[in-house]
Order: structure tokens, then sequence, then C-alpha cells
């Protein structure tokens, strides 16, 4: 391609951007930025006359012209108005005009202080020190937002060039009118201070009057261009900023590439529904060959597979031991970053000799993701070893949304999960919200360390396991509803569909820790489109995401209760006591202070443990009128069949919280109980768009109706025990006899032996 094509073809792309008046506006403010900047650097005013009157009173030879610019003064030489201004300020240049003036006050007499007296021109500089001074700062304003304005107008045509109009033209007319206007104010008032400082000059001595130059003439010139064409760019693209909705634009792209692209096909629908089933399960009234497992209670289904270590190990011919007690760990390998696969690589089964007990625990291992639900081998094992305990610990390692999957895959195989597990943690996913609300931690085990010197750190995991406290848990139920024609749910930006290939309209899953409603929802959304592997990489994730949530503060956009919601009701409809209603014809309670997010509570931790006993720390009310006179007196708790309702002003609060002053964390309580009826929004004039999360599961919904959340089963859960104290104890304090049988309530070890 020649020199001549490329230029041609250049041409042609050039006017073709600035074909609309839109883009023609952005090019006259790049034209007035020109002018701006050129102005900058010329003469602001020009004296022409110099000194030349006075060469016939004074034998001088001064110079013909004199120009003023912001950075500097040009007559005979050039000199910067810094030094110029400490030449004429400082004490040799004042005190020998002064001591001038004596001097020719003795020779020739009295002095009337006009230009013929070196006494009037004494008095002069102390005059032009002054005013000098107030050119100066008038000067480096004018530089200094002159500096900015250029900047917010680059800036400002980048982004209205390279971004969607209805996407960011609200926001480069915003910076394009800021700087136009700033630097035209500059301009007229550094005129006046100039014009007044010149007066003022030519009233105390021979001083000719600069007239206003070129440079001040482009400058004001370019700040009018810019304002002007700022307003034409407003007048012509904010009613397309008014009116356009991004989270509608992503659905209908979204919509449109769905159709084009034919995504979901047949193969593609049955792998998604596998996914859904696991990770969002239900009861089941049973499993394949339950029926021979009720028969004798030991036999084993021969279609059922196991891994080979444990059918070598006699696992699954189960033997029952007296001094054994049996710990299960279901790890989901996909956790973690790959974390999970490190367990599967221990030996098994892993025995360890249980500290201040007469009796050794049995660690098995199994993977989550082996077999099919409903047919897992580990769970069928799990419930050979229920039938000869009354209890057996079951530790699991995964994120949060790990817990209810092992609970519901223990229903599906005839195990009562209420009275026959006790169930721990092993952080492997990113917030680990239900382990620090345990006490094991949020921080993923390092795979290297944990297969070192005989798995050395697994066998103190389990010290710690079989000396956790037993304690209860609520487990909720959560039903949404959307618009049976134009509502829809999305999970990682994908529709929700069923079996027969028809959209969801309605959502069921089970809630162990919180749900969260608006912002909060939104902020997990955007944070599970943008995972990745490390678990560190992902809460840098979660802190950027919560900073861009954050600035649509400063838009007057994002997620609020009450553009969302319609009203909590204490019951499972809306027929139920009104916990708060929003509109102008309700009657109920009123939000308080315009929350952005609305969360309901079931423990302790928070946002990956950043936020930790919100409730507790929640001291203000968040309705008119609570339902409870207590509220806030009442305290949380994990297994009081009650749920904790608060919101939230700003997103930014979350991440005070991190700070050691994390008591300032300020939300309000709006109600504690169950069961809860939310009633959505109905769309007007286009779709209502919002956020749901569910135990760190986020979803996009469109047009809603309702979310209910009901009581539905309690479990065991095991809190772990911190280490003893170092105190009295042993031969430390003389007694001799504590020193072989010191076991302290921190030392107790549950054991299901005692109990069966």
């Amino acid at each position: 391609m020649t020199c001549k094509s490329k230029l041609t073809k250049a041409a042609k792309c050039i006017l073709r951007l600035f074909s609309s008046v839109e883009y023609a506006s952005l090019a006259m403010c790049g034209f007035g930025l020109a002018l701006v900047f050129a102005g900058s650097l010329m003469r602001w005013r020009l004296d022409e006359h110099g000194v030349q009157p006075l060469r016939n009173v004074w034998k001088i030879m001064g110079f013909d012209s004199k120009s003023y610019g912001l950075l500097t003064v040009r007559a005979k030489d050039m000199r910067a108005w810094t030094l110029i201004t400490h030449e004429v300020c400082d004490w040799t240049g004042m005190k020998g005009a002064q001591i001038s003036t004596y001097v020719q006050a003795g020779l020739g007499g009295g002095c009337d202080g006009s230009e013929d007296c070196s006494q009037g021109f004494a008095d002069h500089l102390y005059v032009r020190c002054k005013e000098y001074n107030k050119i100066y700062v008038a000067n480096f304003a004018v530089l200094g937002f002159t500096f900015i304005g250029c900047l917010l107008t680059l800036i400002s045509i980048l982004i209205g060039t390279l971004r969607p109009l209805k996407r960011a033209g609200g926001i480069t007319y915003g910076m394009l009118l800021y700087s136009g206007l700033s630097m035209l104010v500059l301009d007229v008032a550094w005129a006046a201070t100039t014009w007044n400082a010149f007066t003022i000059l030519g009233e105390s001595a021979w001083f000719p009057y600069p007239s206003l130059a070129i440079g001040w003439f482009l400058h004001i010139y370019g700040s009018v261009t810019i304002t002007v064409s700022a307003k034409v760019f407003g007048w012509l693209v904010m009613p397309l900023v008014r009116g356009f909705d991004p989270e509608q634009h992503e659905l209908e792209e979204r919509k449109k590439k769905l159709e084009r692209m034919n995504l979901w096909s047949k193969e593609g629908e049955q792998e998604q529904i596998m996914v859904q089933q696991q990770q969002y399960p239900v009861h089941s009234q049973g499993y394949p060959g339950q029926a021979e497992y009720y028969g004798n209670g030991s036999a084993v289904n021969a279609s059922h597979t196991y891994p080979a270590a444990m059918v070598q190990e006699g696992a699954v011919g189960f033997r029952y031991e007296v001094d054994v007690q049996p710990v299960f760990l279901f790890v989901n390998p996909k956790a973690g970053g790959q974390i999970g696969e490190a367990f599967l690589q221990v030996p098994q089964p892993f025995d360890v000799e249980i500290r201040q007990a007469r009796s050794k625990a049995r660690l098995y291992i199994f993977s989550l993701t082996e077999g099919e639900p409903g047919n897992k081998p580990g769970f069928h094992f799990l419930r050979q070893v229920v039938f000869s305990y009354s209890w057996v610990r079951v530790f699991i390692g995964g994120g949060d949304g790990t817990v209810m999957w092992v609970v519901s895959e223990a229903q599906k195989h005839g195990i009562h999960t209420e009275t026959s597990l006790r169930i721990g943690m092993v952080p492997l996913g990113t917030g680990n919200d239900f382990a620090q609300a345990l006490g094991w931690g949020g921080r993923n085990p390092d795979p290297d360390v944990l297969l070192r010197n005989d798995c050395e750190t697994l066998a103190e995991m389990v010290q710690d396991w079989v000396r956790a406290e037993p304690d209860i848990q609520d487990v909720w139920k959560v039903s949404l509803e959307v618009d049976e024609e134009d509502g829809f749910i999305y999970h990682k930006d994908d529709v929700m569909r069923n079996a027969d290939e028809s959209y969801k309209k309605s959502l069921e899953t089970y809630m162990l820790l919180y749900c969260g409603i608006a912002k909060d929802a939104e902020l997990a959304y955007n944070v599970e489109l943008h995972r990745t592997k490390s678990q560190c990489c992902n809460k840098l994730v979660y802190a950027w995401q919560g900073i861009m949530i954050s600035l649509h503060f400063f838009c007057c956009v994002g997620q609020r209760v009450q553009r969302v919601l319609r009203g909590l009701y204490h019951g499972t409809d809306k027929k139920g006591p009104p916990i708060f209603e929003v509109g102008m014809r309700s009657t109920g309670p009123r939000l308080f202070s315009n929350p952005e997010m609305l969360l309901c509570l079931n423990i302790t931790s928070y946002g990956g443990g950043v936020a930790r006993n919100l409730w507790r720390n929640s001291w203000r009310s968040g309705t008119s009128h609570p339902l409870s006179e207590d509220l806030l007196e009442a305290e949380q708790d994990s297994g009081d069949k009650k749920l904790e309702v608060i919101t939230l002003s700003r997103t930014m609060r979350l991440l005070r919280a991190a700070m050691p002053t994390n008591s300032v964390l300020g939300g309000r309580r709006v109600f504690q109980g169950a069961p809860l009826h939310f009633e959505f929004k109905q769309r007007n004039y286009r779709d209502l768009i919002t956020f749901f999360q569910v135990d760190g599961e986020s979803f996009k919904l469109q047009n809603p109706i309702s979310l209910t959340i009901r009581h539905d089963q309690q479990i065991s859960v095991l809190h772990k025990v911190e280490n003893r104290r170092p105190g009295c104890c042993g031969t430390v304090c003389g007694n001799e006899s504590s020193a072989t049988d010191s076991t302290t309530d921190d030392d107790v070890v549950y054991s299901p032996l005692e109990e069966a």
C-alpha cells in the first residue's frame, strides 16, 4: 500500500468518525484544547511604548516595548515572573531606591513625587511589589487550572471517542463542561486582576498600561469553544444517557448471543442440569440400591464402585472396633485452586493416636465428584458406619456452598443428618465464612506442607477435629419466583433453564450462612465472573469490584433496596405483618437511610471474614417502627430458628470492617425472626434488574416477583476448641498428680463410642 493510499484511508476514517454532530462536537473540543495550549505559551499583555517617553527626562537606554506572559516578561531580555517579583520586593531593590531618594533630595531639594523625582520612583517600587505579587498569583492560578482543564478535556475526548456515547456520554459531558467553564472564568478573572494592578501602577508613577494580547484571546477563544461544544454535545447525548439501562442492555445482548450461537444443545443442557443438581440439590426419598441396604444392613450393592485403597484396607467390609473413632473427610477436588486433590493423595485409612484418650481416630477421605448424585461410594460407606455409631464426624473440604452439597447427598443415601452427623469445615474456598464462624479459619492449607513428614500437619488437624465441640446450626429453604412472561434467572451470565429447555421461572435452594439483596449480591456476582484459581487473587478481585461498585454512588446509579423491594413481611406471603414497606401508598414501617444492601444473617462471619459480628455491631434501628421492642438488645444464635435482618448504607463499610476499628461498622437492625417474605417492585416502563445471593452463590434477576425464606431443618456442627492456654497444670505448679492426668475442659474428646 502506497503512502498516498494510506493517507486517503486515514482521511476517510476520520471523516466517517466525525460525520455525526456528537463527534463533531468532540472535534471542536479538541480544536479548543489546541487554542488553549497555544495561548498559554504566548504573551497575554503588550506594552508598545516601553520607556521611550522617559528618555528626555532620564538618560537611560531602556526598551521600546514590553510583553507579559503567564510565565515570563520580555523587554530587553526575558525574565521569569518569579525572578522579577523577587527583585522588586527584596531589600536591595527597595532600600537602594530609598537611599537614592535621600541623596537626590539633599542635592536638589524637595521632591514632589512625580516621575522626575527619584523619591516618586521609590514609592512606586513599593506599589509595584504589591501589584506584581497579585499578578504572579493570578498567573499561576490560570496555569494550574489550564493544566487540569486540558487534561480533563483530553481524557473526555478519548472516552467519548472510544466508548459508546450512551454509556460514557454523561461523564464526558460533565468533564468537558467543567473544563471549559473553569478556564473561561479564570480568563475573565485574570483580565480583571491585571487591569486593576496595572491601573494602580499607572497612578503611582508613569507606567504605560499594557493592552490584552494574542495569548489571552486565544486562551479565551479556546475556552469558549470547549464550553459551547460541550453544551451542544450534552444537548445531543444526555437524552441517550438518561434512557440507557446498562443492565437491560447486557441482558438483551446476552439473549441475542444465545439465540445466534445456539449454545443450549442437548448435551450441554444435560451437563448444566447435573451441575445445578449438585449445587442446589433437593431432598430425595431414596437412592439406587436402598432396598438392599435396608434389607440386611451390611450388604454392598455390586454395582457400586469403590477406591482400590479402600477395598484393600477393608473399608467396604467395615468392622466395628471399640477403640476407633471414624472421621470422614469429603473433599471437592476443584476447590481452592485444586488444593483438594492433595487430600486425596493421603494414604487411607489414616490412623491418628488421640492425645489424652485411649483410642485413635481413623480418617477416611472421599472425593465428592466420584459417582453420580445419589450413588456415591463415600456416602454408601458412611451409611454403613452410621449403623455402628450413634454419630459420626464428617468434615467437608471446600467452599461455603459445599456444605449443603454434602448434607443433601447424605440424605439421598438414607442418612439422617440431624442426629447422625456432626459437620466440620476445612476451608478450601475464597470467603470460607462458615469455616471462620466455626473457628476453623479462612486460610486455605498449603498442599506441600500437608503431605510433608508423613502427613504430620494433617495429623494435627485430626487432633483438633476430635476435640471439637458440637453445636446446632439452622438450615433454611429459599424460594424465588420471577415473572412468568419476562422474568429470567441468570447464574454466571447464563440463563437458567429446566430439563425441557424452558426458562426457569422459580428457584429453590438451601441457605446455611446468609443471603443478600441489591449491591452486595451485585458485588458477589461480578466477583464470580472474574474468579481465579488463587484465593489471594480472588480477594483482590473482591476488593477491586467493591471499589468499582462503590463509585456508583457518585453517578447516582446502582442497586438500592428501596429501588428493588416493595416490602418485607413476617410470614410466608405478604399477608403477614409488614416489617417494612416502600412506596407512597404504603402504610407499614419505613426504611431508614436509603440502604444499598439488605442481608439476612445466620452466622457471625460475612464477606470472607472481612465483616464479623455484623449483628452485634449494628446498634441502630433500620425501620421507623420495629416489630420487636427489644430488637436492639437481641443476641444472635445460629440455632434459634431465627434470622437476623440488617441493612447497610455503603459498600465501603464492609472494607472498613477489615480495620482494627471494625466496631465502627454501622449497619441498622431491621428484624429478627422467621419466616420472611420479600415482595419485589413490579416493572413500569422498563425491566427491573437486581441481584440476589445465597451462601456465596449469586444470581442476576430480571423482573423478580417474590422471595420466601422458611426454616427447613437443623444440623449438628463442630466448633473448634482453642488450644489450652499456658497456666497452672502438671508439675509446673508442683502438683504431681496432675502431671499424668491433666485433662481439662479444653482437652475433652467427644467420642461416639460412649454414646453408642
